[in-house]
């Protein structure tokens, strides 16, 4: 048995029915094999693309708040406002909802591409000299923060200089 399990990947409990079975009728025609199947009907959608396409309605009206904030805002317009259209969205649990802004039928109605925009951060900056007659560069990208002055050639924090 051990072997078999090896083998064909099955487990020890699928050996053993395998077995039991072949023993019941040795000299059928069926081959030993697994008969599990994907289910005939599959699980019935508590959600239609109606509601997702009123949950997307919501989120656009709201500029996108929070789960918790669009699931009390639901269950308002089918309880106080009684439309009738949120009857099956207002008992929707926050983590579901966030499930439905997952889906693809939600992605296609609400998600927008922005193209990036240039910063406009300069890496060298040159200011007025320093008392001392040294000449001062800031350098400054998102990342580090230096001043460099010209005529001591070193690098120092800006807290330092300050």
């Amino acid at each position: 048995m051990k072997y078999l399990r090896h083998t064909s990947g099955y487990s020890r409990a699928q050996i053993t029915r395998l077995i039991a079975h072949w023993h019941a009728n040795r000299l059928a025609t069926v081959p030993l094999t697994k008969r599990y199947r994907a289910p005939a009907a599959l699980f019935a959608r508590k959600y239609t693309p109606l509601d997702i396409e009123l949950l997307a309605q919501m989120d656009k009206a709201n500029e996108d708040v929070c789960g918790p904030a669009i699931a009390h805002l639901l269950q308002r317009a089918y309880r106080v406002y009684g439309d009738t259209r949120y009857e099956r969205l207002a008992g929707i649990s926050v983590s579901h909802l966030y499930n439905l802004r997952k889906s693809a039928g939600y992605r296609a109605l609400r998600v927008t591409f922005t193209k990036t925009h240039p910063a406009c951060n300069s890496i060298g900056t040159r200011k007025a000299p320093r008392p001392d007659g040294g000449l001062v560069l800031y350098a400054s990208t998102p990342s580090t923060k230096a001043i460099w002055t010209a005529s001591r050639g070193c690098i120092t924090s800006p807290a330092l200089t300050r």
